[in-house]
């Protein structure tokens, strides 16, 4: 299983993901103390991005959804159900590039609409885990 990261997030609030949990933790780097858990997956949370504005956080996981969770109230505002694992994401513009993994060794990248949810395209044809 990929290793889950750390990502460093506006408001002074450093975000850890583990690997072999269905949640993450928020931590106050002034204090180094966790302010909170947010455990609404029910797999491994494997990746986390923010959207450029810090508004938005999303998470994916191997429970085959990702969630956009609104990072002024730390609500679930959305959870996107998918069909396959998703092991990493990133925000570019208004939209969420997906990884996925189907538990061998090929994937592929979705392109999904940041507002809806919706997938925009699909990029295929990778021989290995994206």
């Amino acid at each position: 299983m990929r290793n889950a990261g750390l990502t460093f997030v506006c408001r002074e609030v450093l975000l850890e993901t583990a690997s072999t949990a269905n949640r993450f933790r928020l931590w106050s780097t002034a204090t180094w103390t966790c302010e909170r858990t947010l455990a609404e997956h029910t797999r491994s949370v494997l990746s986390l991005a923010l959207t450029p504005d810090g508004g938005k956080l999303i998470s994916g996981s191997y429970d085959m959804t990702i969630r956009i969770w609104d990072t002024a109230s730390w609500t679930c505002e959305r959870t996107v159900q998918l069909g396959e694992r998703v092991v990493s994401i990133k925000v570019h513009g208004d939209t969420v590039l997906v990884g996925h993994s189907n538990g061998l060794i090929n994937g592929k990248i979705e392109v999904r609409s940041l507002e809806t949810g919706d997938s925009v395209r699909t990029l295929e044809g990778h021989t290995d885990i994206i």
